[in-house]
């Protein structure tokens, strides 16, 4: 397993530990903060190579609350790190998205759409003998629409799967 590989364990295993710590702040699924894995393919992806199919999985986190009847709000940040074959450059993303979600049903099984606004940042470094010689630092700013799925697991614990464009 790579180092890169290895972070990405120990950035999720912190994300599992604060979903756990906050599971007693969580009130009948009104507030929720929990770990989340994204998946982004396609040309936009922020993979530093073509190789895997322009496929890029990314760690990170998300906050939610449900405030008033079926309108609720979401805030996520995620993050990802990868250094080329050759050591010489180092690709860091920290996409960070503010959603509004609408759940036309509020049961166990929900279904649900989100639109929303995000910012990612991604910096280029260039490295020499593991050094950062050089920086560069963009960030983009786009919207986002989709469409999820909710399970709820009792009041304290819910699971959810969604798509954005």
């Amino acid at each position: 397993m790579r180092i890169a590989n290895w972070r990405s364990v120990v950035v999720a295993g912190f994300a599992l530990a604060a979903l756990a710590a906050g599971a007693g702040v969580a009130q009948a699924q009104t507030f929720g903060i929990g770990a989340r894995m994204v998946s982004v393919s396609g040309p936009e992806s922020p993979a530093l190579d073509d190789s895997d199919s322009s496929r890029t999985r990314l760690w990170g986190g998300y906050a939610r609350v449900h405030v008033v009847g079926n309108l609720g709000f979401e805030v996520a940040m995620d993050y990802q790190s990868t250094t080329n074959e050759s050591e010489t450059a180092r690709v860091r993303n920290t996409p960070i998205q503010v959603s509004a979600l609408l759940l036309p049903v509020r049961k166990s099984f929900a279904p649900y759409a989100l639109a929303g606004l995000g910012w990612y940042r991604h910096k280029l470094e260039a490295l020499d003998g593991g050094r950062t010689v050089a920086t560069a630092n963009v960030t983009d700013f786009g919207y986002h629409a989709g469409a999820g799925l909710q399970l709820k697991f009792g009041r304290h614990a819910a699971i959810f799967a969604d798509y954005r464009y």
